[in-house]
C-alpha cells in the first residue's frame, strides 16, 4: 500500500490507516518514523522448528540424513519425556 501508515502499540501492528487517518492521530503518537521511500515487510521468521533435533545438534553427525534420522534421532526422540 502507498502512502499508508503502521501504527504500532506494545511491539504490535493495531492497525494500517491512510495518509487522512495518521495524520488525525500523529500529533498524539508517541513517536513517529519517517517511512518515505521505504517498504515494510514482515520479518524472516523461521517457524518450522524441530525443537528436539535442536537439543541433538552434533549426535551422529557423521552419517546419512536417513541413517540419522532412523537409527540415531528418532529412537532417542522417542525416549524424551
Amino acid at each position: 500500500l502507498k502512502n499508508h501508515a503502521i501504527e504500532i502499540n506494545n511491539g504490535y501492528i493495531t492497525a494500517i490507516l491512510n495518509d487522512s487517518e495518521a495524520e488525525k492521530v500523529k500529533d498524539s503518537a508517541k513517536e513517529v518514523l519517517d517511512g518515505k521511500g521505504q517498504l515494510a515487510t514482515p520479518g524472516l521468521v523461521n517457524t518450522h522448528t524441530h525443537i528436539a533435533m535442536g537439543l541433538f545438534r552434533n549426535y551422529a553427525d557423521d552419517l546419512e540424513l536417513m541413517e540419522w534420522l532412523e537409527t540415531a534421532i528418532w529412537p532417542t526422540e522417542a525416549k524424551l519425556n
